[in-house]
């Protein structure tokens, strides 16, 4: 199967960043990527696929581990998002969205088979049945109206979803870095003038390194790096960190 261009972008990059870490920090490194593959895989329909590409990108630098332990890694990984339906003969299963077909990775290689197969005896698990959704409506009358309030006026504004769109290479971190470098500054706009509100930042990267790239970045920005804060993870209710995951952190 051949999968969609987000995630082969994503395998190629993380390829190479864990090939540039040394042997002792590669199994760090590969959790932390199978972590942030739960964020990038948006449709279990892949789920097979993705995790038979991070096997393979395992087994390929992992090479003091064995298959056994890689597949467990990404399953591990990969399923605090899409929920295990059952286990057998060693094999994950990640269920699909409509509750009647599961994926399942075995010997390296992709299969389906239906649910009431793999499930033993009685010891049927939750498979996430859907809940009933009701409309919310807020009359117009209710609302309040209130002014933007700009970041950099006319393109970004606090509070809102902006994206900076473009190839691999051109900039769009170092520009999204420089924006957050003089908010922490009052620093001024370029082009139309105006000065940045001073604030603190939270950065939320899952691709450069923080020590090598993102902090480099900042400080040639000319940064306050005392008001910027990176959000490396979350810790569940057991006290263990988790990557943070945007489907279920916001």
């Amino acid at each position: 199967m051949k999968l969609p261009i987000p995630m082969q972008q994503f395998l190629s990059r993380q390829a190479g960043i864990l090939g540039g870490t040394s042997a002792h920090e590669r199994n760090v490194k590969f959790k932390e990527i199978c972590g942030m593959a739960r964020s990038i895989n948006d449709d279990p329909f892949y789920h097979g696929a993705f995790a038979e590409q991070l096997l393979q990108m395992g087994k390929r630098f992992l090479i003091n581990r064995s298959e056994d332990s890689i597949r467990a890694t990404v399953i591990s990984e990969l399923n605090k998002v899409v929920p295990i339906a059952a286990v057998k003969d060693g094999a994950s299963a990640a269920l699909q969205h409509n509750g009647s077909v599961v994926r399942t990775i075995a010997s390296g290689t992709g299969f389906e088979v239906s649910v009431p197969k793999l499930i033993s005896e009685g010891k049927q698990r939750d498979i996430g049945q859907r809940r009933k959704r009701i409309a919310v409506l807020v009359r117009a009358d209710a609302i309040k109206p209130t002014a933007i309030k700009w970041s950099w006026k006319g393109r970004f504004a606090f509070g809102k979803l902006a994206l900076i769109a473009g190839d691999p290479g051109l900039g769009k971190s170092q520009i999204a870095l420089d924006v957050a470098a003089r908010h922490t500054r009052c620093e001024g706009w370029p082009v139309d003038g105006g000065r940045a509100e001073q604030c603190d930042c939270v950065v939320l990267t899952a691709e450069d390194g923080l020590a090598d790239t993102v902090v480099p970045r900042l400080l040639a920005a000319g940064a306050d790096l005392s008001k910027v804060h990176f959000l490396t993870g979350t810790r569940n209710e057991t006290g263990q960190e988790e990557c943070f995951d945007l489907s279920k952190d916001v």
